[in-house]
């Protein structure tokens, strides 16, 4: 079986910004972000699949790499029709909305140990963290559950630390 390789990128921007600061300092991180960079040999471009800048997005990596600074990776391998998969579950989930009351509810529970569903809102809106999890959430609950670790099921909730750490 020919396997493919996903990465899942955590980055912060190049230049300055409030809320990337922000995030990077509330989670305590190097970075504010995760994403998705896939490979098309079909294609041949790489592109980067994420929920940025107000929504679900697809941007050519060449391009997307001049604005943002990687600042770890991870390589999951898939067969090409789970690679498939993911790239449809991406492409149909285009221009969904980005899920700022997702990021409330996120502080409410880390910071107040408030739990309020806030935000819950399944696959209309989306934070990074939640779209890179949906997108890959066999292989990720795969490594969570071999390294013995406990994962959020609601994915409206996950941010990118979480992954961070069942992927390291």
């Amino acid at each position: 079986m020919l396997t493919k390789n996903i990465e899942i990128l955590f980055s912060t921007p190049k230049k300055w910004s409030f809320l990337s600061g922000f995030l990077r300092w509330y989670l305590g991180a190097p970075f504010s972000h995760v994403c998705l960079k896939i490979r098309s040999d079909f294609y041949e471009r790489t592109m980067i699949y994420e929920a940025s800048a107000g929504q679900v997005q697809a941007e050519k990596y060449e391009n997307w790499i001049k604005r943002n600074r990687i600042i770890t990776q991870f390589s999951i391998e898939v067969d090409a029709k789970r690679k498939k998969e993911i790239i449809q579950f991406c492409i149909d989930h285009l221009r969904h909305k980005y899920g700022m009351a997702s990021l409330f509810n996120i502080f409410l529970r880390d910071k107040l140990g408030i739990n309020a569903s806030i935000g819950a809102d399944g696959h209309e809106k989306f934070i990074c963290s939640e779209f890179a999890f949906l997108s890959l959430k066999p292989e990720i609950k795969e490594v969570a559950h071999k390294k013995g670790l406990t994962i959020i099921e609601e994915a409206d909730f996950i941010d990118p630390t979480e992954i961070y750490e069942i992927l390291s």
